[in-house]
């Protein structure tokens, strides 16, 4: 576990640092937007693009093998895009943004407590080929540390657009780091299939009530902040 963690922190500050380095780099005649709501809106597009392509190959290849466990994957995708697609579409709608984004985290998590249940019940493993799985490790370590980091952030600003896409990106990162941790057991790890089942067990129930309550919250706060007269969301 101890070299875990530090393997973990060694792989998020490299590319931590190499993507710091990339935003830094400006190829000449182009222009990033500075405002933070742009930016976020940005990203938000090309994360929407990139998993709806990949949500149809997974189920386009899903269906053609057949394999449920790549269905599974592709509905997951599908639902993650749809809360980015709800945010690109309707960031100007204030507090009630959130309240909306918020059921749709819940059937986010359908899906993804979909996933963990098979996973877990069915003790499927995952497996990358090569040396695909060290990329893989260090980009999600990268992306949830950059979740993390926006959620905090996007909280101290009380925009409503901004928590929304925040608690987005922290439910998928999670997911992400749920089947990143199988594959590294499934790799790794020895043929204790006990021990892999009570990781998943603990971690997927960790990530279930998580993406759970964050929709609940985001409910709330959606719901107080429209009722709040005062209330200026687009600050």
């Amino acid at each position: 576990y101890i070299l875990y963690a530090v393997s973990a922190l060694s792989l998020t500050g490299t590319v931590w640092a190499l993507v710091c380095a990339l935003r830094t780099f400006r190829l000449p005649g182009l222009r990033l937007p500075e405002d933070r709501l742009t930016r976020k809106k940005l990203t938000l597009r090309l994360s929407l693009a990139s998993g709806l392509c990949y949500g149809i190959f997974k189920l386009a290849l899903g269906l053609y093998i057949p394999s449920l466990w790549l269905c599974l994957m592709a509905f997951y995708y599908f639902a993650l895009s749809l809360c980015r697609f709800y945010i690109v579409r309707h960031y100007q709608e204030g507090w009630q943004l959130c309240f909306r984004t918020g059921s749709r985290l819940l059937v986010f998590n359908i899906f993804a407590s979909a996933i963990i249940t098979y996973v877990t019940i069915r003790e499927h493993e995952i497996t990358y080929p090569g040396f695909a799985i060290y990329a893989i490790a260090a980009w999600t370590f990268y992306s949830l540390s950059a979740a993390v980091i926006d959620l905090v952030r996007s909280g101290k600003t009380g925009n409503a657009s901004l928590i929304s896409a925040g608690a987005v990106k922290m439910s998928g990162a999670l997911v992400s780091m749920f089947i990143l941790q199988t594959a590294m057991i499934t790799t790794f790890g020895a043929d204790d299939y006990s021990f892999r089942r009570v990781m998943s067990s603990a971690f997927g129930f960790f990530v279930s009530v998580f993406i759970l309550l964050a929709a609940i919250l985001l409910m709330l706060k959606g719901r107080r902040g429209a009722a709040a007269p005062s209330s200026d969301s687009r600050t």
